[in-house]
């Protein structure tokens, strides 16, 4: 057998948060070249029925864009059942949807910390549950959350205090 071969996911569902563009658009190729069918989940829905467009064509699998805002447990639930319903299954979740704000700590306001943690932290642990009951209930899958390396060491110069803060808890999430 080819070592390729064990990391094949024909057959698979993954979507993917923050899937449109960056890292996520990365990972939702990766996805879908390891032969899975990809939900591409964003708050900017042109850009991900753009990818998920992409997607279908340049590697011939399912796709789907959803319009999710993950600080909304609604809205998280809402997709994680599109996709369920859409797909049949839910085999990888990536909670990846993440910003950062360039503001020094000493400058930074509670709005800018609390949009930052609610997006990078909140809406890895609203993913991550919505996605973790569909899993228990099939019998499995993997939910993977987008981390940094900025939560373990701060680059200098980096003003972004709730950046690395976020990222530090998402990494300790177990």
């Amino acid at each position: 057998m080819n070592i390729l071969d064990k990391f094949k996911l024909d057959g698979k569902v993954a979507f993917i948060t923050g899937g449109a563009k960056g890292i996520g658009k990365s990972i939702a190729i990766g996805y879908a070249q390891a032969g899975a069918d990809v939900a591409i989940v964003d708050i900017d829905m042109q850009a991900a029925e753009a990818t998920a467009a992409e997607i279908a064509k340049d590697y011939g699998v399912k796709t789907i864009a959803i319009k999710t805002d993950v600080t909304k447990a609604d809205e998280v639930e809402s997709m994680v059942a599109k996709v369920n319903e859409h797909f049949g299954r839910i085999d990888v979740a990536v909670a990846n949807a993440g910003i950062a704000l360039n503001v020094a700590a000493d400058e930074m306001s509670l709005a800018e910390w609390q949009k930052v943690i609610d997006i990078n932290l909140t809406g890895v642990f609203l993913t991550a549950q919505a996605a973790g009951k569909v899993m228990i209930a099939q019998g499995g899958g993997s939910i993977i959350n987008t981390a940094s390396m900025s939560g373990h060491i701060v680059n200098t110069p980096q003003p972004q205090c709730a950046y690395n803060a976020s990222k530090a808890a998402v990494s300790q999430l177990t």
